[in-house]
């Protein structure tokens, strides 16, 4: 049995017990629906882990926790060692052990913070330094992810920024695709700071994201497997549920993603914790450095974040903002982009090492004629110089010849 499957019937046996749904409905009215949904994880894996050591789940230990025939503190610290071995992060033990304790308190069955700490052994929440990720490994995620639904996903919140839990919370009426940029809004009820609000996406991400929707309501060869459109289904869901877990649809999405970055081999983890180092957040921060250089304030807005009260603009100012900021948020274009650029690269290469040989031969050609111009130079200054001997020697046999008969007339005199 998967575990995803697993926590499903586990996530639905805890719901359908009225203890703990009054529970839930109470944290939904007085706190938020997000902290209902995590809590309801924490009480699902506390039912799996009492199923697999008692053989029954927590409506059987309420009573003797409360009459202490069941050690509270060593049976939540075999809780703790459960979830260890499950492998889930430090993080997500700490949110579902509050869930659990807070439920219990309900019970009447209390954990004194003070005798908590010393009898029970908590994870610790350790912080790596890492580098951020890069564009270079975003476009590889991308490129190389094959299913329509994950890499819909991938792209909104490598274009948004948005948290991995906002992004499946999307409905199809909660899309403008009519709107430029592709406008999407976001329930109070699934934002981390509990108002309602809505950010961009990219081109890139709108067109994929009409993928993911038009194969999942493609006409199937089986009629009874075509999918009805409603305006109300979310999204990343693929079962028809009018309010799916957006818990298990994390997982589901995760374990995609996980399978991914292990074919890709990017799976590596952090010393420390033993973690992967690359999570959805990664592209949320990838987005915020990318943009927050260039305008912070709207880096903020566009995340989420609790942003300046000062800091208010129209829509159609947030819209000019995001597809000024849009050519940094793509991922595909610039490598189509580099391709263009390598082949004009090249066919400049190929000009310049035209007009380069075109010059060689001209200077070889410059450089033959200077040679036989300097050869033809020496011929001539060689035979000028030969002239020039036999003229002189010609000279001197002449002063010579006058000479002598110079002597010869003067001897005759005598």
């Amino acid at each position: 049995m998967g575990k995803v499957y697993q926590q499903s019937i586990a996530l639905t046996e805890t719901k359908n017990i009225p203890k703990i749904s009054n529970f839930l409905n109470t944290i939904k009215g007085n706190r938020s629906k997000n902290s209902a949904n995590m809590y309801h994880y924490g009480l699902a894996y506390f039912q799996t882990f009492l199923k697999e050591k008692r053989g029954s789940g927590i409506e059987s230990i309420l009573e003797p926790l409360r009459k202490e025939r069941i050690d509270r503190y060593e049976l939540i610290q075999e809780f703790i060692n459960y979830l260890n071995r499950r492998k889930l992060s430090p993080k997500s033990v700490k949110s579902y052990l509050t869930g659990v304790r807070v439920f219990l308190r309900t019970q009447k069955i209390y954990l004194p913070s003070h005798e908590y700490r010393y009898q029970v052994k908590e994870p610790k929440i350790l912080r790596n330094n890492k580098e951020p990720l890069d564009i270079a490994a975003i476009q590889k995620i991308l490129l190389n992810c094959e299913s329509k639904r994950l890499k819909a996903f991938l792209f909104i919140i490598a274009s948004a920024g948005t948290r991995a839990g906002e992004t499946l919370s999307i409905r199809l009426k909660d899309i403008d695709f009519e709107s430029n940029p592709t406008k999407i809004n976001l329930r109070a009820q699934f934002t981390k700071t509990g108002k309602e609000r809505y950010f961009f996406i990219s081109d890139e991400a709108t067109t994929y994201l009409q993928h993911w929707i038009s194969h999942k309501y493609r006409k199937r060869d089986k009629p009874e497997y075509n999918k009805i459109m409603n305006d109300t289904d979310h999204v990343f869901a693929i079962r028809d549920m009018a309010d799916p877990s957006l818990e298990l649809l994390y997982q589901a999405v995760n374990e995609e993603f996980n399978e991914l970055l292990d074919t890709l081999k990017m799976d590596k983890r952090s010393e420390g914790n033993g973690r992967r180092t690359i999570k959805f957040h990664d592209f949320r921060t990838f987005v915020y450095n990318r943009i927050s250089d260039m305008d912070t304030n709207f880096a903020e807005w566009l995340l989420g974040h609790e942003h300046s009260t000062y800091w208010s603009r129209r829509d159609e100012v947030k819209k000019q903002k995001y597809l000024e900021f849009q050519k940094y948020l793509r991922y595909i274009e610039p490598l189509q982009n580099l391709g263009a650029d390598v082949e004009s690269k090249l066919k400049e290469k190929d000009l310049q090492i035209e007009q380069l040989n075109r010059k060689i031969a001209q200077l070889e050609t410059t450089i033959e004629n200077s040679i036989d111009t300097h050869f033809k130079r020496m011929e001539e200054e060689h035979k000028r110089r030969i002239r020039q001997q036999e003229l002189e020697k010609e000279r001197f046999f002449e002063r010579i010849r006058v000479r002598q008969a110079a002597e010869k007339k003067n001897r005759k005199s005598f």
